[in-house]
């Protein structure tokens, strides 16, 4: 599929937008000449992406920059593993790598995993220094894991969706992770009205305790200002 881009200039960065389907990719050029020890923010290649009623941020944490529930977390090979908005988050295709053999991982997150792979390979495209050239191969390669049916599960719509569409997936899961995914795509409107907010972060909760099996463990990170629950 032809991709059409444009390269907009920002505060500090860039901004590389795909015009069909309005994903944009933030870029920080901050940054740029740091060696690549240095772990990246979560923000320093960031996408935007249209949702239902509004704009989701997709990040691309590494396991260090999780909460340490996730990112110390010891696997269990034999445990069915299902992440809520893994986005380009390191968790999963971590899974993947370590747990060849294990009951493959599902993802449910409606983001265009095959569309952010193709703006990574632009980034790269356009030589904009050896760190983000790096850091867009790590994450395209994290794309790539996620939107591939032999290595992850990916279930490619909202978790209320997900459960519409897959009924079976009640009491599926040994360990639920949710980095505040299933929330960023809510709708806009109502995530600034803070009683709204809190009837939606209940809803997540249900679903997300839906998920789990009766001696599963949901590990729930939403982003401020709700509080995270691990159970």
């Amino acid at each position: 599929m032809s991709r059409i881009y444009t390269v907009k200039q920002g505060l500090g960065g860039i901004n590389i937008v795909e015009q069909i389907t309005e994903y944009s990719l933030s870029v920080d050029l901050t940054r740029k000449n740091v060696p690549l020890k240095e772990f990246p923010s979560d923000n320093e290649l960031m996408f935007t992406a249209p949702g239902h009623h509004g704009h989701a941020r997709i990040t691309g944490r590494d396991l260090a920059q999780h909460h340490s529930e996730v990112g110390n977390m010891v696997i269990n090979p034999s445990f069915q593993y299902v992440e809520i908005g893994a986005g380009l988050g390191e968790f999963t295709p971590h899974l993947v790598k370590t747990t060849p053999h294990a009951p493959k991982p599902i993802v449910v997150d409606p983001a265009n995993y095959w569309l952010m792979k193709d703006v990574l390979d632009y980034a790269r495209s356009l030589n904009l220094s050896a760190r983000i050239n790096k850091l867009a191969e790590i994450l395209s390669k994290r794309a790539a894991v996620i939107s591939d049916p032999s290595k992850v599960m990916l279930i490619n719509m909202t978790l209320m969706e997900a459960f519409e569409a897959h009924p079976s997936l009640e009491g599926i899961a040994d360990v639920v992770i949710d980095h505040g995914g299933a929330y960023s795509w809510c709708e806009e409107t109502e995530k600034q009205a803070s009683e709204i907010g809190d009837k939606i972060h209940t809803a997540i909760q249900d679903l997300e305790r839906r998920l789990a099996k009766p001696s599963g463990k949901v590990i729930c990170l939403p982003p401020p200002p709700l509080y995270s629950y691990i159970f």
